[in-house]
């Protein structure tokens, strides 16, 4: 079945959908909802967030890039390895998702009798384990495209993510998913040492 749901996906070069995010967090009684578009090119991704505020994310496999319009300023983290390569996609290949995860049927989410394929991923290396626990994932038998994924982090806490509206080979451009944030915009890599973070508070 994930051969086949994989053919499907090798056919898509560019991919845009809607989406909602819930994140479920012990700090608050209800969970956090965001909405917004997201286009994908390639292992390129840009996810527009509009509600409840403004804010760009571009993510390939080397870095995430946060941009907040509010506070003008612009977060860079580098991904983890294989993380960066699904990254919650809408459009996960199977053979990156093997080469980082074991994959097994999702037994907590049954879609037996659906166009629906649910399926468990477990890190295989310690360099994902540390940030994530698992990907539940819901696969579209007709179309190869994933139509929610569900994050458990290694604190337990969870991001909801259900994609609608999804099109794809549309004619997206590189430009298309990538960001240019304003002059101005204050630059930060929280992730670096502080020596390296003093310097990166420069502007773009």
């Amino acid at each position: 079945e994930l051969k086949k749901i994989d053919e499907l996906a090798a056919k898509i070069t560019d991919l845009t959908a809607d989406f909602v995010q819930h994140k479920h967090t012990a700090l608050l009684k209800k969970p956090m909802e965001s909405r917004g578009s997201l286009k994908v090119k390639g292992a390129a991704m840009r996810w527009d967030t509009s509600s409840p505020s403004a804010q760009v994310m571009t993510v390939d496999e080397h870095e995430l890039r946060l941009y907040s319009e509010r506070e003008r300023l612009l977060e860079i983290y580098p991904m983890a390895r294989g993380l960066g390569q699904i990254a919650a996609s809408p459009l996960p290949r199977l053979d990156v998702v093997r080469e980082h995860f074991t994959i097994e049927r999702d037994a907590a989410n049954p879609t037996s009798g659906t166009t629906l394929l649910a399926i468990k991923l477990t890190p295989k290396e310690e360099s994902l384990s540390r940030y994530i626990r698992g990907v539940s994932v819901q696969l579209d038998r007709r179309t190869g495209c994933s139509t929610a994924v569900q994050i458990t982090d290694s604190d337990g806490e969870r991001l909801e993510m259900a994609f609608k509206n999804i099109r794809a080979n549309t004619g997206l451009r590189p430009e298309d998913v990538s960001f240019t944030p304003p002059k101005g915009t204050r630059i930060s890599r929280p992730l670096e040492p502080q020596s390296k973070r003093d310097k990166g508070q420069d502007s773009e």
